[in-house]
């Protein structure tokens, strides 16, 4: 059951990030004129906030399931880079202050990398 819902946690993931991709594809290639691209980015934005949340929950009861209590692992600090990318992008959301939304998209890079580690070194810290 944990892998299916570690798996799920990395589908929904790519998903959260996918209008990002889609839009700087959009942009650099096609100077934003791919309706194609342009439509899938707006589908995929509409259940960023549900896939947000689902995400979080999902990600704890992972982690509970592997590990049974709370340890000092990779999955919790990629847990806590994406809880810190959820408060930005909620932040911004309820301020629409723009350096929260920069803030945001670079924590999804941070959080990328986070997820790789975390699927590479699972037991980085022992």
């Amino acid at each position: 059951m944990y892998k299916a819902l570690g798996s799920l946690s990395a589908f929904l993931f790519l998903f959260l990030i996918c209008p990002f991709v889609l839009n700087t594809i959009n942009k650099r290639f096609y100077n934003y004129q791919n309706q194609g691209l342009m439509k899938w980015s707006k589908r995929m934005r509409k259940y960023h906030k549900q896939a947000g949340v689902l995400i979080a929950i999902i990600a704890i009861i992972h982690g509970r399931l592997i590990l049974g209590e709370f340890r000092l692992h990779t999955g919790f600090v990629l847990y806590s880079g994406i809880l810190i990318t959820a408060i930005l992008g909620i932040s911004y959301y309820k301020t629409k202050k723009k350096p929260l939304y920069l803030w945001h998209k670079r924590m999804m890079f941070v959080d990328l990398v986070l997820l790789i580690i975390h699927l590479a070194v699972p037991n980085l810290f022992g």
